[in-house]
């Protein structure tokens, strides 16, 4: 079985994760350590199901505004995924206001006491 090394910068994330999640939760930092180890064991098991295709440019723009906020990755691509699922609601819910309007279009004289 191949041996997998982390690079220092990702071992020290995902070490300060375990760090972040214990604060949450007792026994949810080994959970996620578990995780981890688990997920590295089924990509070692199956390669080709768990490419990874880095996009150089892109990390390092990310790495440019991680230094300007004065945080880290973890931090980062957390807050990242937050807004995007933001986002995605808001895109839901204006979706389905949208089919709402269009199924119940306002009448002409809906708003004429105004």
């Amino acid at each position: 079985m191949r041996k997998v090394t982390f690079h220092e910068d990702a071992e020290t994330e995902m070490k300060e994760a375990a760090r972040y999640y214990e604060e949450r939760a007792l026994g949810l930092g080994m959970s996620f350590l578990y995780a981890v180890e688990e997920a590295v064991e089924q990509a070692l098991a199956n390669p080709e199901a768990y490419q990874l295709v880095g996009d150089d440019v892109l990390v390092e723009a990310v790495d440019e505004v991680i230094k300007e906020l004065k945080t880290n990755r973890f931090s980062f691509t957390r807050n990242a995924l937050r807004n995007v699922i933001a986002q995605y609601k808001i895109r839901c819910l204006e979706e389905q206001h949208r089919r709402g309007y269009q199924q119940n279009s306002v009448q002409r004289d809906e708003f004429s006491v105004w």
